[in-house]
């Protein structure tokens, strides 16, 4: 088994880490690896800020950060102040894998990125920054347990992966990693168990590489397609208004 995986959408993790939700390594290299050098950017967006802590080899990526939050800012309202942590990565796995970026959002004042700054990273920043930005957005409006149900996270991807789309115009590879079929066929081994706060159900769900059951990232295409149905159904263009949406009402209908 591959020991990086994907967590949030796009943040490479240990099993166990992201099992117990701790710190990435990069992300406790933020901390301890006194090699590396940040520096401090700041956007107000209408009342708040948005403090940006990135690595200084990383500071002509932060134009096309800020352009990703304005765009997103232009489809969701921030309700308070969110810190960004932008870090260097020389991990292959995003860098062939993801174009050259990673991200995960960690509640909703916080949100870190990984940047391989020798990929095609200019392509997906701004697509990645609004995924994360709408990780955040619904923490402020929905409050979730420490531990998501599948439900939650289900809502929680399915939202975000079409925020990316509408806001952006990008498509993932995360979302068509399987086909039509092969997502009502994982919806129906799913559709009993949605309040399950299974880690390993999530793990095996979203991320697992080789699942005997769930084929790889299966978890993320799922939610795209069935948010993606219900969005369209719904004939919301309001973004604020989507996001004040349950869980329930959301997925209540399904693929």
């Amino acid at each position: 088994m591959n020991e990086h995986i994907i967590v949030g959408e796009n943040m490479i993790a240990t099993k166990t880490e992201m099992e117990t939700r701790k710190m990435t390594p990069n992300q406790s290299k933020l901390v301890g690896d006194v090699g590396r050098h940040f520096d401090v950017s700041h956007l107000k967006i209408g009342n708040y800020k948005i403090i940006i802590n990135y690595e200084m080899n990383l500071q002509k990526t932060i134009p096309f950060l800020k352009k990703g939050l304005l765009t997103a800012s232009k489809l969701l309202k921030i309700e308070n102040d969110i810190v960004i942590i932008a870090s260097s990565t020389q991990d292959e796995f995003v860098k062939d894998k993801m174009g050259g970026i990673a991200g995960y959002t960690q509640n909703a004042y916080t949100l870190f990125l990984t940047i391989n700054i020798k990929s095609k990273w200019k392509k997906y920043i701004i697509g990645t920054v609004a995924h994360e930005f709408n990780h955040a957005i619904r923490f402020q409006r929905i409050k979730l347990p420490r531990y998501f149900t599948l439900l939650d996270s289900l809502v929680l991807e399915g939202l975000a992966q079409c925020f990316e789309e509408d806001s952006v115009g990008t498509i993932r590879p995360w979302s068509t990693a399987i086909t039509n079929s092969q997502a009502q066929k994982t919806w129906a081994k799913l559709n009993g168990k949605l309040d399950i706060k299974s880690r390993d159900l999530h793990y095996r769900v979203f991320l697992s590489p080789d699942d005997k059951e769930f084929p790889h990232w299966a978890g993320y295409t799922l939610a795209y397609l069935i948010l993606r149905k219900k969005l369209k159904r719904l004939k919301i263009a309001n973004w604020n208004k989507i996001m004040n949406m349950s869980s329930e009402l959301l997925i209540e209908d399904g693929l």
